[in-house]
């Protein structure tokens, strides 16, 4: 099918633009949203080997399309659904996709 050389560049531009987009999109979306915990935990006091012994509690926030963070994982939200009340330590944990990503915060303690 042969179009006017007017179409055919326009359609060009329409899709050299899309393509930029899409490659910003993907450029944006490995951003990482990280909140620095400032307590500092010796580990050496806390017995790894009793881990599965210890209460677990896990928030997490979303973000679409580098949109966001949905949801609230604050360290005290996330020991107050967890039921603890002394806080042994602190993890992250970060999943990661083209256009989604999840930031969970996880709180070990009794």
């Amino acid at each position: 099918m042969n179009l006017p050389l007017s179409i055919s560049t326009k359609l060009g531009r329409m899709i050299s633009k899309f393509v930029i987009f899409l490659s910003l999109i993907g450029l944006v979306s490995c951003t990482t949203i990280i909140t620095n915990v400032t307590n500092v935990v010796d580990l050496e006091e806390v017995d790894l080997k009793k881990i599965d012994t210890y209460k677990r509690g896990e928030t997490c926030t979303r973000t679409y399309l580098n949109i966001g963070p949905f949801g609230n994982s604050s360290i005290l939200e996330t020991a107050q659904k967890a039921d603890i009340s002394k806080i042994l330590f602190v993890d992250t944990k970060v999943i990661k996709y083209l256009l989604y990503s999840n930031h969970c915060l996880v709180v070990y303690g009794n």
